[in-house]
């Protein structure tokens, strides 16, 4: 619960300093690629695996309510609603289906289908990287 307390404040910070999209790629990527393992192995390692694959799964969300806030700029309350509210949305909805594949092939494997979820998603920051470098292109150029 620490790690996932502290997560989002280091991915905000360093986000802001660095590339959005760079870092919820590398979030995504590094909490799918330790979420994983920890299904497939027991006792401390596999506690220890899922601890920092929920932090960088954790670390994401300041990031995707700036990038929502900046989309819609007029609307920042909707869009943040919009994001949070999805997300949440789309999990309970998941929950049944995640229940159902571990009720019939096992708790390994859902958790297994937990863990690539977010390397499945890794498809749509490339959108977001798109938008980014759009943005960056728009801004105009200091002429000093």
């Amino acid at each position: 619960m620490i790690a996932r307390s502290i997560s989002p404040l280091l991915g905000g910070y360093i986000a802001d300093r660095t590339s959005k999209a760079k870092i919820i790629f590398l979030c995504m990527a590094m909490g799918g690629a330790l979420l994983i393992p920890a299904a497939l192995t027991k006792g401390v390692l596999s506690v220890l695996l899922f601890t920092l694959g929920a932090a960088c799964i954790e670390a994401t969300t300041p990031i995707t309510g700036a990038i929502s806030q900046e989309w819609m700029p007029h609307s920042r309350a909707m869009a943040s609603s919009i994001v949070m509210g999805f997300a949440w949305g789309l999990g309970s909805l998941l929950i049944p289906p995640l229940g159902i594949i571990g009720d019939h092939l096992g708790l390994t494997c859902a958790l297994v289908v937990v863990g690539a979820l977010p390397l499945a998603s890794l498809c749509f920051v490339s959108i977001i990287r798109k938008k980014e470098k759009a943005a960056i292109l728009k801004e105009p150029q200091d002429e000093n």
